[in-house]
């Protein structure tokens, strides 16, 4: 602790002059206020990680505020942006990719975050489909920032140029539902027909899409995702993707539906859309992920409501369509 000079007169000689005491002061000094986080221009950062830290740069709306809800951009460099100096990945062939999105009149109609993490080598490689260590940082980074910020997880958007493009294919067919949409600029070709969830089920026709609601009725079944799941398939998934034998585990593929005495009346009408169409073609496990999480194609006209209606249906309320031949190993 900082000591305070105090001056303590006492009882003294007359024929002396007072002599000074040096006292600590015992209140306390007030902690330093954190120094702000800089918003309106891209910041220097550091994930630590395994094998190696891996450096980003991250842009921050200057009108940020917590209890709103920002759509988060991320942008994988190409050849041009290697290092570990935490600047090539927004310089240079880089700067259309990552400003673009944070120009003030950009920002000032949507505004919106923007995540720039640097690799110390390419992203991805033709030799092998699974998510790399560089990618798996990046996905870390995604979790700290969205745990860190108000990040809407419904509008996470991934962009890659050259290899970057290829990283980011390899990250998408990876980690599918982490992604609302993915722009590919002069990609290293990749294999599209990675871009589905786990089950090898593809990804749009599973959604739940806001046109549908509003005319008042979806006609297919939706997709959702399970904590855990087994090493196992049921028609019409083609793999799984877990290690599990544990057969009290669903295996991918296994389709629910809501009970058909499940009362939806009090329910606001897109709500009800939903849940009709979960009572007629119910919902098939497609990906790791969130409990009984469902997906649906980002849209403003949402409304905020139909998310509280939805936390009230449990999986109690739910039973499983009888399925056919299951795969496993």
């Amino acid at each position: 602790m900082c000591a305070m000079m105090v001056l303590v007169v006492g009882a003294c000689d007359p024929g002396r002059p007072p002599e000074p005491s040096v006292m600590p002061s015992t209140t306390p000094l007030p902690s330093p206020s954190p120094l702000p986080t800089p918003r309106g221009e891209f910041i220097a950062r550091v994930h630590p990680a395994k094998p190696g830290d891996m450096p980003y740069r991250l842009f921050i709306p200057k009108a940020y505020d917590p209890q709103q809800r920002y759509p988060l951009i991320v942008w994988l460099h190409g050849a041009g942006g290697i290092g570990t100096d935490n600047a090539a990945q927004i310089a240079g062939d880089q700067i259309p990719g990552t400003h673009a999105w944070t120009t003030p009149e950009r920002q000032a109609e949507h505004p919106a975050f923007v995540l720039v993490p640097q690799s110390s080598v390419v992203w991805a490689n033709t030799a092998s489909p699974d998510l790399g260590p560089n990618l798996a940082n990046v996905d870390g980074i995604l979790d700290a920032v969205s745990a860190e910020f108000s990040i809407d997880e419904n509008r996470v958007y991934l962009l890659g140029q050259s290899n970057g493009g290829y990283g980011a294919w390899n990250l998408l067919s990876n980690r599918p539902e982490r992604f609302a949409a993915a722009v590919l600029l002069c990609p290293i070709k990749g294999n599209i027909t990675r871009a589905v969830h786990a089950a090898g089920l593809p990804i749009f026709p599973g959604l739940a899409r806001y046109d549908e609601v509003s005319a008042g009725a979806i006609n297919h079944a939706l997709r959702f995702t399970a904590a855990q799941t087994r090493q196992a398939y049921v028609y019409p998934a083609r793999h799984w993707a877990s290690s599990s034998t544990d057969p009290a585990r669903p295996p991918m593929g296994m389709r629910v539906r809501l009970k058909a005495g499940f009362d939806t009346s009090g329910y606001p009408h897109d709500a009800r859309v939903v849940l009709d169409a979960l009572k007629k073609y119910g919902m098939i496990l497609a990906d790791n992920g969130s409990n009984w999480y469902v997906s649906g194609v980002s849209d403003t006209r949402w409304d905020p409501a139909i998310f509280d209606a939805f936390r009230t249906v449990k999986g109690s309320d739910f039973e499983v369509v009888r399925m056919g031949t299951v795969v496993t190993p």
